[in-house]
């Protein structure tokens, strides 16, 4: 495995990991705190965290969740049973899983090589769906216009489209601006 970071204060599990997984593995098993957390992942930069439920640190669940919804790093979190309640927000995330420690020696590599290979990709694929959600924004706004000026203006639906691209030519600037326009001055 390449650039994978596991934080354990368990050396029982630490020495399960080195057999699993491949020397370039980086452990840190002292105690973690969210500076030394954000130090190391910004020192090694890991491509997988995998995170040991016997490391204590207040907070590690906003932390989790900010680097999984920031796209920032995937994390394995190695659980002892399977406990969904403090990780709610990411648990249908493509950058978490929560795995038990006792089932985790098959799947573990292969989720790691998963994170590895498909990061860049997942991460395009959120940037396309905010870019079409952009999209569909700015298109909702300009028809939300365009049934202001048919309401008030007695227009039809292609005046009023017309008149929206027309202002947008003649001010140099987008429909959504002047959709905007049209919707601030009721």
């Amino acid at each position: 495995m390449d650039n994978v970071l596991v934080l354990s204060t368990n050396q029982l599990f630490n020495k399960k990991m080195k057999r699993i997984l491949t020397v370039n593995a980086m452990f840190h098993s002292n105690s973690v705190n969210l500076n030394i957390l954000n130090r190391l992942i910004n020192q090694k930069k890991p491509k997988v965290l995998i995170v040991h439920h016997s490391v204590n640190c207040m907070n590690i669940t906003k932390l989790f969740n900010y680097l999984v919804v920031n796209k920032i790093i995937p994390i394995i979190y190695i659980n002892n049973t399977i406990n969904y309640g403090q990780f709610y927000q990411v648990l249908n995330d493509p950058f978490f899983i929560n795995i038990e420690e006792t089932k985790m020696e098959t799947p573990l590599p292969i989720i790691i090589n998963y994170f590895i290979q498909t990061k860049k990709e997942i991460i395009k694929l959120y940037q396309q769906v905010d870019r079409l959600e952009s999209k569909l924004k700015d298109k909702e706004t300009i028809h939300q216009a365009k049934y202001k000026l048919m309401e008030r203006k007695k227009m039809t639906e292609d005046e009023a489209h017309q008149y929206i691209v027309k202002e947008a030519m003649n001010k140099r600037v987008s429909k959504k601006q002047i959709a905007l326009e049209i919707l601030k001055n009721n």
